[in-house]
Order: C-alpha cells, then sequence, then structure tokens
C-alpha cells in the first residue's frame, strides 16, 4: 500500500512474550507431522526445533515489489533490521507451526516496520481457527482494541490452552472499519493465496512480512513486518503457589504467577418445551476443547494474563448468545465475566387437519431415527428436499417428516396428517417462509411468504449484497435475510433490518452448512461472511427451489464494504 505511516521498532525494540501451555504428554525429543518445512527453494541454514514449521505443499515464491514509490521496500527493512536475507532466494512458504504435546510455547515478537495506509492488529491463533485470534500489539488506536498494546508500548504475556498448530495474522482496519484480515495459513484468506512471506532469519526465529490487500495487491509485503522468535519447553500445569523452596537459613524466593480468574457464567432459558440441563452446553476458551458447564452454569477458569475469545458449544433445538465473550483482555489478578445464554427455538404451531399440535423439534433435526430406516437427520434422504442424502446443499432442518418419499403424489391436493390444511399440492422438503414472520410448517399453506417446493410461482428473495460494515446494506433486504437465516438455520434474529454481529455469525454458519454450494467454488473452506455471489444465488434456490440461477461468475467484490 501507499504510505501514510511507518513506525520502525527494531530501532526501539519491542517484545512480545507468550508463555502457551499445552496440557498432555511429556514433550517427545522428535515429532513427526505432515511435511515439515524444507523451504522450497531456500536452503535452511539453522536448526530450527518446536514449534515444527510447515508449508502444507506451498511451493510458491511470491516476487516481492522492489519498487514501492517513496515508501522503503521490504528487502530494505529487513536490511535495516540486519535480517540478512534475500527477499526472493530465501522464502519458506511456512504457514503454519506444528506444537509438540505437553509442551508451553514461547513467542518473543518484535515488531519491525509498518508501511501502510490502514491500520493493523497483529496476533496469533491456533488450529486454524480464526475465531481464536488473540491480539499482541496494534499499530494505532482501533475502536474494539482499547486494551491491546500499541508496538512502542514493551511487553505482554498470554496463555492458550492446548493447540495442535498456531499460526499468525494481522486484523486491518481504516478508520475503525474492518478491512480484512490476512493469514500466514493461505485457506484462511479470502483469495486463498499468499498474503505473508515468511524468512528463517535464525534457529526457531522468523521473519513475517504482510501485503494488506487481496484484490489489486501492490505485492510489497511491507504493510506489517515483524520477527516471531519461537520456543517450545516441556511444563507441568502451573499453580498460584507463590511459596519459594527451601533456601537455608533465608528461605528461597518464590515467582509470582501472572494469572487472572476467567468466569464462565452459562444461563439456559426453557420456555418452548426445551428440557435440556446446563451440564448439556458447554465452552471453549481460545480454540481449547470444549469444557462442559457445571451443574450450577458456572466455571471458573484460570488463565494467564493475556487475550481470549470465549465460543459456545450447543445442542439441537437451541440458540446461544453471549455477552463479553469475545477478545477478552485479563490482567494479571483480574476478574472478569463472560456469560452465555442457551434459549430453547420456539416451535411453529401447525394448525389444520386430523394431525395439527406442537413439535418441539422437527424430525429433521432431533438426533433420532424417526422412520427406522437407520439413517438420522442430515443422513436421512428423507431430510432432503430431492431425496439425495448425499446432497448437503438441500437437507431441510425444519422438515418435520422423515420418510424417504414424498408423502402425496404430484397434483394431489395436500391435506392434514402431520401439518396444516388442504394446500396446493405436494411439498416435498418445503417449509413455508415469511419474512416477516419467520414461520415454517409443512404439509399446509401460510397466508403470508412463499411455500417453498410448491409449483406456485415464486422470484429470488434477495438483490443486493450486504455484510456486517458494509455501508450501503439496504434495511428491507437485511429484515429478509434475517428472516430466511431464522427460518433455515434456527438463527433465533430479531428482524430488525440492521447486520448486527448475530447476523454476521449466522451468515458464516450458513456458508459453513452449505460449503459445497457457497464456499467450494471460490475454492476456500472457510466463511466470509459476506452475502455476496454465491451466498445470494444459494439463499435464493432455498427459498424458491423452482428458479433457475446459473453459477455466476466469480469476481472479487473490490468494494465489498462500500
Amino acid at each position: 500500500m501507499g504510505t501514510t505511516n511507518s513506525t520502525s521498532t527494531l530501532r526501539g525494540i519491542i517484545s512480545v512474550v507468550l508463555g502457551i501451555v499445552f496440557i498432555a504428554s511429556p514433550l517427545s525429543a522428535v515429532a513427526t507431522y505432515p511435511h515439515l518445512d524444507e523451504n522450497n527453494g531456500s536452503e535452511i541454514q539453522f536448526e530450527n526445533t518446536c514449534p515444527y514449521a510447515n508449508s502444507l505443499y506451498d511451493t510458491t515464491v511470491e516476487q516481492v515489489a522492489s519498487e514501492t514509490g517513496y515508501a522503503l521496500n521490504l528487502q530494505g527493512i529487513l536490511d535495516d533490521a540486519a535480517s540478512n536475507v534475500d527477499v526472493i532466494l530465501n522464502q519458506m512458504q511456512t504457514q503454519l507451526w506444528y506444537v509438540d504435546d505437553g509442551a508451553e510455547i514461547s513467542i518473543d515478537a518484535t515488531h519491525i516496520d509498518n508501511v501502510a495506509g490502514y491500520e493493523s492488529v497483529f496476533g496469533y491463533y491456533s488450529n486454524a481457527d480464526l475465531e481464536t485470534f488473540s491480539p499482541m500489539f496494534k499499530t494505532a488506536e482501533i475502536v474494539g482494541y482499547e486494551s491491546v498494546p500499541l508496538v512502542t508500548s514493551g511487553q505482554a504475556h498470554v496463555q492458550i490452552p492446548t493447540a495442535g498448530h498456531i499460526g499468525f495474522a494481522i486484523k486491518v482496519f481504516k478508520y475503525d472499519e474492518p478491512k480484512g484480515v490476512f493469514a500466514t495459513q493461505n485457506s484462511l484468506n479470502s483469495n486463498g493465496t499468499d498474503q505473508a512471506v515468511v524468512y528463517n532469519t535464525s534457529a526457531d526465529t522468523y521473519a513475517l512480512a504482510f501485503d494488506d490487500m487481496d484484490v489489486e495487491s501492490d505485492n510489497d509485503f511491507n504493510d506489517f513486518v515483524v520477527e516471531v522468535k519461537l520456543g517450545c519447553v516441556a511444563m507441568e500445569v502451573p499453580t498460584d503457589d507463590n511459596t519459594g523452596g527451601n533456601g537455608g537459613n533465608g528461605g528461597g524466593s518464590g515467582q509470582a504467577t501472572t494469572t487472572g480468574t476467567l468466569i464462565v457464567q452459562g444461563t439456559l432459558i426453557n420456555n418452548n418445551g426445551g428440557t435440556s440441563t446446563i451440564e448439556n452446553f458447554g465452552f471453549s476458551v481460545g480454540g481449547a476443547s470444549t469444557t462442559s458447564f457445571e451443574n450450577d452454569g458456572e466455571n471458573s477458569v484460570t488463565l494467564t494474563a493475556g487475550a481470549y475469545t470465549v465460543t459456545a458449544s450447543t445442542t439441537a433445538g437451541y440458540t446461544a448468545s453471549s455477552t463479553n465473550c469475545v477478545d477478552i483482555t485479563l490482567a494479571s489478578s483480574e476478574t472478569k465475566t463472560c456469560t452465555i445464554t442457551f434459549d430453547d427455538i420456539a416451535t411453529s404451531s401447525d394448525t389444520g387437519g386430523q394431525g395439527g399440535g406442537e413439535t418441539p423439534v422437527a424430525q429433521c433435526s432431533d438426533s433420532l431415527d424417526n422412520d427406522t430406516d437407520g439413517l438420522i437427520d442430515a443422513k436421512d434422504p428423507g431430510c432432503h428436499s430431492n431425496f439425495n442424502a448425499n446432497d448437503p446443499g438441500t437437507y431441510n432442518p425444519l422438515d418435520n417428516d422423515e420418510t424417504n418419499v414424498p408423502e402425496v403424489a404430484s397434483g394431489a391436493s395436500g391435506g392434514g396428517g402431520n401439518g396444516g390444511g388442504g394446500g396446493n399440492g405436494p411439498i416435498a422438503g418445503g417449509v413455508a417462509f415469511s419474512p416477516g414472520a419467520g414461520g415454517t410448517s409443512r404439509g399446509g399453506s401460510s397466508n403470508n411468504g412463499q411455500v417453498l417446493g410448491t409449483s406456485t410461482s415464486c422470484g429470488p428473495l434477495l438483490s443486493t449484497f450486504m455484510r456486517l460494515g458494509k455501508k450501503s446494506n439496504q434495511a428491507s433486504e437485511v429484515t429478509k435475510l434475517q428472516g430466511f437465516l431464522n427460518t433455515f438455520m434456527s438463527a433465533g434474529l430479531e428482524q430488525s433490518g440492521t447486520f448486527d454481529q448475530k447476523t454476521d455469525v449466522a451468515v458464516r454458519a450458513f456458508q459453513v452448512k452449505y460449503t459445497p454450494d457457497v464456499l467450494t467454488p471460490w475454492n476456500i473452506n472457510h466463511s466470509t461472511g459476506y452475502v455476496y455471489l454465491t451466498t445470494q444465488r444459494w439463499i435464493n434456490l432455498l427459498y424458491c427451489p423452482t428458479l433457475s440461477i446459473s453459477m455466476p461468475i466469480l469476481v472479487p467484490d473490490p468494494h465489498s464494504f462500500d
């Protein structure tokens, strides 16, 4: 990017040290992992140990720009930092670092330079999940990251639970507006390509250089440059014991642990026929394995001071929402509380016919084999609109009939039975959808909205692109989207017309669920939250299966936030 601010601090070194605890078996002397990085074109001149660099078979050598206008190019930045590397010949293609079981990882991160028009937050993540991103420092004041130290602020110490591997990323902002996340792991980037180049500057030490543009990139890789020194040490579970060992007459002096307490509170609401107890739900801190809630709904977790994100683990028939659970910054001896609320999903009341009544959870999402064919929910053909269990895009969790064949022959009158009164013919796996109410029914019709799967004419639901933070979001379109997500994803969204954080989460869940039709065409396997070409197309096809919408020409949107 063009230069608007440049900060250099290997001329005033900043270190950020992280103690990352992994509690398992003793540290192995030699670990075996798939395709440890062999530098792919550059001879490794240092003996690196745990964590183990891995290129994931990437062999692409980025042609780092040498001409960057009046800005210092990456070669000049690394030369000034005495890194002794050639930015073309010494690229490593490393994407992540594998970790030995039972190891504490130390990360000594030194900010070198940033030459960019955007502001950045640098941090690490675990297990290829950007939701576990933990910030280490930032280049400027950014709303939402007030507690994260500036690159000039000195040391910070953080600790995260078990992870199999780690990576690094920057979150980019322009005047507090998100502009993207760029990771060392290619598959996590929106364009699926390198957004960082890596150099092995000394044993277990790496220079990471990021490019903060995925469309019309200038390939300068000087937008954020940092050096990380990594290490693994076998360790036991840390305690808060501050007593020293026996130091003779004077006694030894103990070293205090820099820990804080995170209280995770679980609140359960069963006001729609739900019968689960709080112990059926759980949470994960920083990408660790899931912990079940205690029977009083409150868990106390001791963590080394640092930044954490808590994610909820819910069960079928419940939605989850949280308060103060994202990017929690925990100081030494500090106590903070994250609250997660689980609420059973309101059921639709089918009226008319002989079989009317309420069904707490639809047959296609109740984890039961209702038609005794040995297949459950998404694996049962009867839960797919085309009766093909191998087509994940046609799975309908709100279908309340798990049988494998349509109940009514084509053209027959839709009678009572499982749902409402007479209709206009068969509804094979369809639901009645009303953007205004978000309600569903099977076997009948609705005064508002379109009954999916019938021969009744319908049109596309959405006609614009939208995402969290996009300036041109239209309230009417967002309202329709929220109604759709309530119906197809049981999202429990308020149909406010505002594309908020909960709507973003629901869109991402939708994209992951329908990966083959939404994400795979872009050659990515992670959600974006952007209701763009493939996401909009698939929503419209699910809303109105009679439509014929071909796959559009896939072109990245350079104005996705406009």
